[in-house]
């Protein structure tokens, strides 16, 4: 493992970065110019040296065993995105370095330095765990927040990376021992206490905590963050090579008890669990995987934008009366953005993203980020604008059937499509430009980043 990687790791475990901060204090007349300027030109400055691009959601699992892919993942295929997964780490890890590398100058760069670093943390598993051994950020994370509160206040988007019902392990002969401390113990009891469990629940939890999933982890995490805005939760079915019958650690000093052989849980369960957390909340945008029905639980009545995949089975679909009832934005991944190739037709999902329409009634834009799925379903007569990214001329022929077959109560006024950039210059719009007029729909085409033309109406003075 790099360097990079190695720091990266130990990110959000900071025991050893305030023991080895400067003791020494620089007084007010030797201190570099760059210390005099206020804090908010600081952090404009420290954003400069903060990572320059997320870690994707493909990215953000590792290798496993050989004997756990799937028959149609060739050597080919895992090693390419092994090595996506590895660049993407590399170059997470680079900017996680200077940043932190910022924070041992002195105590003033120290909070600059976190408040970018905190801002938009990332919790991926391991790249590489073919040894079937998990080695999750979650506890350090939690760990870190629990022990400094202050630093939890200052996340604003949080992406993190699970696999349902997984007992949390610990780096494998590593020091990891966990703050036993009698307000680190109680700090945890009171964030169980807000979600607001019964009684006989809460018990199950607390005692749960001595062997907790990564999902529980995630949860009290979650009920941490005050002032948490964007949240990427992805999660994947537990691969069924890997045994995970020893639960190793506990979480800040809950003691174990009975036996060491973790809970049963169903993904139903680890789903509600998540909700828990996710109750306690305000985020505005919510970024989803499949495998995550059930999550509406949280109700969520802050969230105004809403990201699905429906590339894979069991898309995000079911959403109860009065949950996420202020979703205004809706935006669907497709199966072309799969690079794995275990892509689901979304033609099986069509009825599914059609009932899915029906239960946020403050709904107003639809964006797709490829073409296919647009075609495959019916627009309600309430959205107002669509947005379809990765475009072709199927696009472009449903955009025309959508127009012409357009009600005079629907509310759509705005269609945004942006071409793909290796199909060369957009075809002639002569043949839509008739029908974007009649239906009174203003249309803009996007080429490579720049405008390329717009059909709109021109009211007449």
């Amino acid at each position: 493992m790099s360097a990079n990687e190695e720091s990266w790791k130990d990110t959000f475990n900071l025991e050893g970065l305030y023991n080895s901060l400067p003791r020494k204090r620089t007084t007010d007349g030797n201190s570099p110019q760059l210390l005099k300027l206020p804090d908010e030109i600081l952090c404009h400055i420290a954003n400069y040296l903060a990572p320059v691009e997320a870690i994707g959601k493909y990215n953000g699992y590792g290798l496993i065993n050989d004997h756990c892919n799937r028959p149609s993942d060739t050597g080919t295929t895992r090693t390419v995105l092994h090595m996506r997964a590895s660049e993407a780490r590399r170059s997470y890890a680079t900017g996680v370095q200077t940043l932190l590398s910022l924070a041992l100058t002195c105590k003033r760069l120290r909070s600059v330095a976190y408040d970018v670093l905190y801002r938009r943390p990332a919790l991926p598993q391991p790249v590489d765990m073919r040894n079937g051994h998990l080695v999750s950020a979650l506890p350090r994370f939690l760990q870190t927040i629990v022990e400094r509160p202050e630093l939890g206040g200052l996340v604003r988007h949080l992406a993190v990376w699970l696999w349902i019902a997984y007992p949390v392990r610990q780096v494998h002969g590593a020091d990891e021992r966990a703050c036993v401390c009698g307000g680190c113990t109680q700090k945890v009891r009171s964030i169980v206490d807000a979600l607001r469990l019964p009684e006989h629940e809460k018990s199950k939890w607390l005692e749960t905590l001595a062997c907790p999933t990564e999902a529980m982890v995630c949860s009290l995490v979650l009920a941490s963050l005050p002032n948490l805005q964007t949240l990427e939760l992805y999660v994947r079915p537990l691969p069924s090579c890997w045994n995970h019958e020893v639960c190793v650690g506990s979480i800040c000093g809950i003691e174990k008890r009975g036996s060491d052989r973790p809970p049963v849980m169903t993904d139903t369960s680890e789903v509600t669990v998540l909700s828990r957390g996710l109750a306690l909340t305000r985020i505005h945008t919510l970024i989803l995987s499949t495998d995550l029905n059930g999550l509406n639980r949280a109700g969520l009545p802050s969230l105004t934008t809403l990201t699905l995949d429906f590339s894979k089975r069991n898309p995000f679909v079911m959403v109860a009366k009065g949950s996420f009832a202020n979703v205004a934005t809706l935006k669907i991944q497709g199966s072309a953005m799969d690079p794995t190739g275990h892509d689901q037709p979304f033609v099986d999902h069509q009825l599914k993203l059609e009932l899915l329409f029906s239960k946020l009634p403050q709904l107003r834009t639809l964006e797709f980020e490829t073409g296919l799925p647009a075609g495959t379903c019916t627009i309600p007569s309430w959205i107002e604008k669509i947005i379809i990214r990765d475009a072709d001329w199927n696009t472009l022929l449903w955009a025309q059937y959508i127009e012409e077959t357009r009600v005079a109560s629907s509310a759509l006024r705005h269609i945004e499509v942006y071409w793909r950039g290796d199909y060369g210059v957009p075809p002639a719009l002569v043949s839509i430009e008739g029908s974007a007029i009649q239906a009174r729909v203003t249309e803009v085409f996007m080429w490579k980043g720049s405008c390329w033309e717009v059909l709109e109406i021109l009211e007449r003075v």
